[in-house]
């Protein structure tokens, strides 16, 4: 998996490169200044030649690093270069190495992996969770799911990312649900911001879902991957996928999460898109589902005298609930987030019922229904 090396080998030439770009001298003038042929100084550039002991004398001399810097940083850069062409020649320790990198304290307390902790069985349980060829490749995921996550840097996170996707594609294919309606889901749509008031609106929400053939799920996020939610089609029955992974568990959170995840699927998921602007055109789609443009208008930009009551009179006029008018304003820092917290409640609570599913489809949980039974879990409990 060449696109997640957990460092980078540098050679002694990217250092040498680096002085002289800050001296502003070319290749020759520096051949002329260490006193080597400019072939040799080439082939070094190119890291074809070794830095010997003399060379590495001379370039204390010109640069100011000592001797033994410049021979540590030969040795380790063929040193790595010896692994990594050992990796390159050896499929398995590749997938080795690249098996070390997930969330693997994580995947065995939600049973994906045995209990056992031998590097054979976390090699075999995570080639039955992605495919030996998939593991080798990078490809980890079936392309065309719309993620929505904070930015992720860490190369572990990455991967944690992909295994939560991966989970997902496995878990739809067991949610039971009927053909696809676009019009029923643009009706569910126009619905939301009353649903978000309604004392059982959670529910109606989810079923107004399995109404319009869009599967639906709670999946827990990996530590440090930042989703919030996914939509994707299901290879298996066509129908739009929508997963949910209560990360932060407010309902503000949740709601805006279904409207975002909602706009991709109506607008996203069947055409070519660029990934930023599908992001975009989601979020603008959210806002305008939950009349975040029109809360902000009412209460302007003065943050010094926003009450309780000025909130539940926006609420109201709005038809929308207290949280979401608490999350907006939030979010876009008119409020400080320590004030009017208790009007954001948990929501996964609401959501038990749609948690489930991962303890059912995981290979080692202890659920009777787990899925190499082969019978589908339904949507709604």
């Amino acid at each position: 998996m060449s696109n997640y090396k957990s460092r980078v080998n540098i050679a002694p030439s990217d250092y040498i490169r680096r002085e002289l770009e800050f001296r502003g001298w070319s290749q020759k003038e520096f051949a002329e200044r260490i006193g080597y042929s400019q072939n040799t100084i080439s082939a070094i550039m190119q890291n074809k030649q070794s830095i010997s002991t003399d060379m590495a004398k001379a370039l204390q001399d010109l640069f100011g690093e000592t001797v033994e810097f410049w021979l540590t940083v030969e040795a380790k850069y063929r040193a790595r270069l010896v692994e990594e062409s050992t990796v390159l020649a050896d499929p398995s320790a590749a997938l080795l190495k690249t098996c070390k990198l997930f969330p693997l304290g994580e995947l065995r307390t939600r049973f994906w992996l045995q209990a056992k902790r031998t590097l054979g069985s976390v090699e075999s349980d995570l080639i039955r969770l992605f495919g030996r060829d998939a593991l080798l490749s990078g490809q980890l995921c079936p392309t065309g799911a719309m993620l929505r996550q904070s930015a992720i840097k860490k190369t572990e996170a990455k991967l944690a990312t992909l295994t939560w996707e991966r989970i997902a594609y496995l878990c739809a294919a067991h949610v039971d649900t009927r053909q696809y309606s676009r019009s029923a889901l643009e009706d569910l749509q126009s619905r939301l911001a009353p649903l978000t008031i309604a004392p059982d609106g959670v529910r109606e929400f989810v079923e107004g879902l399995e109404g319009a053939g869009v599967k639906f799920f709670v999946l827990k996020p990996f530590h440090g991957t930042g989703v919030d939610g996914m939509c994707f089609i299901d290879a298996k029955s066509g129908n739009p996928v929508i997963v949910y992974s209560g990360r932060y568990g407010r309902s503000d959170h949740f709601w805006f999460t279904m409207a975002h995840e909602i706009g991709h699927v109506l607008n996203d998921l069947n055409a070519p898109v660029v990934i930023d602007e599908a992001e975009t055109m989601a979020d603008e789609y959210a806002r305008s589902t939950l009349h975040m443009g029109q809360i902000l208008a009412m209460f302007g930009k003065n943050t010094s005298n926003i009450t309780r009551a000025k909130v539940l009179s926006c609420a109201y006029r709005l038809n929308i609930s207290l949280a979401v008018v608490v999350g907006v304003l939030h979010y876009y820092d008119r409020l400080d987030y320590g004030k009017m917290a208790d009007l954001t409640p948990s929501i996964l609570s609401a959501l038990a019922p749609w948690s489930g599913i991962e303890a059912m489809v995981a290979p080692y949980s202890n659920s009777k229904h787990n899925s190499d039974s082969g019978a589908a879990i339904p949507q709604t409990v």
